[in-house]
């Protein structure tokens, strides 16, 4: 190998190595990226022209974060859902603190506080699944200067029952604390909405208040802040018009990629925001959420101690950016013609941001398409037929089918030997990222110098035309489905074409004939250095226009990927789809850089043999190392979902308590059996969920939750029912201190009655004659009331619902008998020291004591998420001797 040669490969490897490293740290939040921001704003500005540079913001400065940070300690002091009483201190906190601050700054004014503890609505859980609610949100509406379309930031201050609630969503309440704060000073130009949201947690029913309300009736762009993750770097998930979009692209330290958007669409990923709520409602907004780790998600380790004052300030600055932008006048107002206008949007390395349409994006992919072709066309005419320098009959077409079918059976090897031995490592590390790298590289090599050996006058040139057309089918492919699939990532397509053709124009412009290539290989060592030079120079610019551009792209997608599949198994996902991700990127990065892997192969010689063989050695020793190792750490523990439950029966008064755990097998057996209670009770284990990677075990408890220890089973929860019509009952759910009750139907009664059921909220503890009504096939039906929980007055009113077949009037007891009623309780205090369930000192004390006992004695490689909306539920039905008439 020359000297011009070993430099441009040497260069090669370092650009690739160095281009991995900045975007694994940037987006990892492992290196500051104000670092990289403050170096390339200005060339980042100048090569992306912004268009809304005015509105850029400064960074926030310290005491505004120290303030920030001093609210969220308040916030996340203690888990805070809508069924608990932490939540009603959180709520009170955040409304002293939103009036400190309007009347501080003397801006009443123009600031309205809006208390919306009132009302009520029926909204969607999942399928066959509704919530009829009371919200407690707060909004605070700032007037702007102008009468135009409002801009609305949206939180939550509500948390699950299992987590402190720090990232999702505290963070986002501070940093509407900091918003208030900023207007109040600052009047806007246009009026904003902020949306102190109290129950996002059960179904997304705050944002349904929202929406109920005469406030949301201006707003025309919103954002919405979430959090998936416990710390690290929040990115833009969403979006839903490009003039709002337009804000993410002044963002000084930017992350986000429509890639992630495309993933939400195709409904890989099973998760839903208020962003759904508001966009179906007409609003235009951006999704920004945490979205790592993934495995502390809705677990007590979402806490104070696993964030810092930097993903607080991170948030703090983008969302002020972004707020500075929608309530300006430079956002255009939304007309039919603009509203439904799509955008498409990446980030540059985490320091600067592309946006443009998504129409604008098809028409230059069109052109960019026929240019191509027609550009590539003309060259092998000119060079076959004219300059003589090429020859198609020279090309060798099999090259890249078969790096292609090798790669794919060796991945399809890895991938089964992952499945059958150690299918949830990813859950812990990247090793096996780099396994499959290294293996996959290894073997692209290796078929290479096998190509070579058998024709060494083959060039770059042959791989770079078998890309060429390949590309080219896929993007007339892509054009084809233009109109029926919308998907912004055909931008990392059309990226990749420009390259491809660049680098196969550039090539066939300085192709040599099959003997000169041959003259040049007899004598590598002999080059003289102006033609080591220029080698050099087509080597490095082969690979910046091929590979550079869309490599970083590639990367970022990966570590999304990875981040937002890899925890997936433990929600019920497919196991192999993080894998999956990564084989496909790994193979995607080889086949675009095989023409430059094939420069290299051919100017090295036997060493490239040796250099594949130690790239599979090297990913065999890894992955063999991964195959043994256990999957689940303290840092990325394994997510098991907790209820207990007990049923009650009416009729003879039988009680049976139960624990319910769910988690991925059989690791969740191996957990189970460091329980004292567990292992006295030998649980019962069964496949759950659609793929069966989860089970479900259920053991017998010891003790019920010491707050519902009041007396006889019809103190904790009562139902009664009075037949009030032919087929038309209603039902009375009585529930001891709690805000949730809940109706489950069987499904198999709907074909039974041959129609829909009619379900009418006559009254709530809170509520006298709500007037919600909902007519549906539905199988659960949640009852949520605001009442308060700090109240020990026994003769709070229940929920009353009238239950009616409209059409047939065939429901009757003996159907209504296969109901189930319920309601629960969410509040858990952690408890400390020894634990031993028969000692009534400790019953009495804890308030969920089998709980409790789970997570004191837990290994440190597991973690708690609740199973339902309700930690410890009670279930009964009604005896039918009772029924009225």
């Amino acid at each position: 190998m020359t000297s011009g040669s070993k430099m441009g490969s040497r260069l090669i490897v370092a650009l690739t190595g160095l281009l991995f490293i900045v975007t694994y740290l940037t987006e990892s939040f492992i290196i500051d990226t104000s670092l990289l921001t403050n170096f390339s704003r200005g060339a980042i500005q100048l090569l992306l022209r912004n268009q809304n540079l005015t509105h850029r913001t400064a960074d926030v400065g310290e005491l505004i974060v120290e303030k920030a940070w001093e609210d969220l300690q308040a916030i996340s002091s203690c888990p805070h859902t809508y069924n608990s009483v932490c939540n009603a201190a959180v709520r009170a906190y955040l409304l002293k603190r939103i009036q400190n601050i309007v009347e501080s700054s003397g801006s009443s004014q123009w600031i309205e506080i809006i208390d919306h503890s009132y009302g009520s609505g029926i909204a969607p859980k999942r399928p066959e699944e509704y919530v009829y609610f009371e919200g407690e949100n707060i909004y605070v509406v700032i007037r702007g200067l102008t009468d135009s379309g409002a801009a609305l930031a949206s939180g939550h201050f509500d948390s699950v029952s299992t987590s402190f609630g720090t990232t999702d969503d505290g963070i986002s309440i501070t940093t509407l604390l900091y918003l208030l704060e900023k207007y109040s000073a600052i009047r806007p130009y246009r009026t904003i909405v902020l949306n102190f949201n109290s129950g996002e947690e059960i179904s997304l029913f705050g944002s349904y208040q929202l929406i109920q309300h005469p406030v949301s009736q201006n707003i025309s762009y919103f954002i919405n802040l979430e959090g998936a993750g416990a710390g690290y770097r929040a990115a833009m998930f969403r979006s839903s018009n490009y003039q709002v979009l337009r804000a993410f692209e002044g963002l000084q330290a930017s992350l986000g990629n429509v890639v992630m958007q495309d993933i939400f669409a195709a409904g890989i990923i099973h998760s839903s925001t208020d962003f759904t709520v508001y966009d179906a409602n007409n609003m235009k907004g951006l999704d920004i959420a945490y979205y790592r780790p993934r495995s502390k998600y809705h677990t007590p380790l979402d806490n104070i101690k696993n964030t810092n004052r930097k993903s607080v300030k991170y948030m703090l600055d983008n969302a002020d950016h972004i707020m500075s932008f929608i309530s300006s006048p430079d956002i255009e107002e939304l007309t039919p013609q603009n509203s439904n206008e799509i955008g498409v949007f990446f980030d540059v390395l985490g320091v600067g941001a592309v946006v443009l349409k998504f129409s604008a994006l098809i028409k230059a992919t069109e052109a960019v398409t026929i240019v191509g072709n027609i550009t590539i066309l003309s060259l092998i005419v000119y060079t076959t037929l004219f300059s003589k320098s090429f020859s198609l009959a020279d090309v060798s077409w099999s090259r890249l089918p078969v790096m292609f079918l090798s790669l794919l059976l060796c991945d399809a090897i890895i991938l089964k030997s992952y499945s059958t031995f150690n299918r949830d490592i990813i859950y812990s590390t990247n090793l096996p990222i780099l396994a499959i790298y290294c293996i996959n590289l290894g073997i692209s090599l290796l078929v290479l110098y096998i190509y070579e050996r058998s024709k060494p006058t083959s060039s770059s040139i042959d791989i770079l035309l078998e890309l060429f057309w390949t590309f080219s089918v896929l993007m007339g492919a892509v054009l084809f489905i233009k109109d029926k699939v919308q998907f912004g990532s055909i931008y990392i397509l059309s990226l990749q074409y420009i390259g491809i053709t660049l680098a196969t124009a550039l090539s066939l412009l300085t192709v040599k004939t099959s003997s000169t290539r041959a003259d040049d290989l007899k004598s590598e060592n002999k080059l003289s250095p102006k033609y080591s030079i220029g080698n050099v120079v087509k080597e490095l610019s082969q690979f910046v226009v091929t590979c550079l551009p869309t490599y970083s792209v590639y990367l970022e997608t990966l570590f999304f990927a990875i981040e937002s599949l890899r925890f997936s198994v433990a929600d019920g996902g497919l196991p192999t789809l993080p894998y999956f991700a990564v084989t496909t990127v790994s193979i995607v990065m080889i086949l675009v850089g095989s023409p430059t892997l094939a420069d290299m192969t051919r100017q090295g010689g036997h060493k490239i043999k040796n250099v594949s063989l130690l790239m599979l050695l090297t990913g065999t020793i890894v992955m063999g190392v991964t195959l043994i190792i256990f999957p689940f750490t303290e840092s990325s523990p394994l997510k098991v979902f907790i209820q207990q439950s007990l049923s009650l029966d009416p009729a003879t008064e039988h009680e049976q308590s139960n624990v319910t755990v769910v988690g991925i097998a059989p690791y969740v057996q191996k957990f189970l059996e460091e329980i004292p209670s567990a292992r006295l009770n030998s649980p019962l284990c069964v496949p759950f969920g659609k793929n069966e990677i989860l089970n479900k075990c259920t053991y017998k408890s010891l003790v019920t939750p010491s707050y519902t220890q009041q007396g006889k089973p019809e103190d904790w929860v009562n139902v009664s029912v009075s037949e009030v019509g032919h087929g038309s009952f209603d039902i009375s759910i009585y529930g001891y201190r709690t805000r949730i009750c809940q109706i489950s139907i069987p499904k198999e009664i709907y074909s039974s009655l041959g129609s829909e059921l009619s379900f009418e909220i006559l009254s709530s503890p809170s509520i006298d004659n709500p007037g919600d009504k909902l007519v549906a096939n539905i199988t659960n039906l949640s009852l949520c009331s605001r009442i308060d929980l700090t109240s020990t007055n026994k003769d709070i009113a229940p929920f009353r619902v009238r239950i009616s077949d409209l059409d047939t009037g065939s429901l009757n007891i003996e159907t209504l008998a296969n109901f189930t009623f319920s309601c629960g309780w969410d509040e858990m205090f952690v408890g400390r020291g020894s634990i031993y369930l028969q000692d009534l000192a400790y019953q009495n004390q804890y308030q969920m004591p089998p709980l409790e006992e789970l997570m004191h004695y837990s290994p440190s490689w597991v973690t708690f998420q609740k199973y339902n909306h309700l930690l410890f539920q009670v279930n009964t039905g009604f005896d039918a001797r009772c029924v009225e008439s």
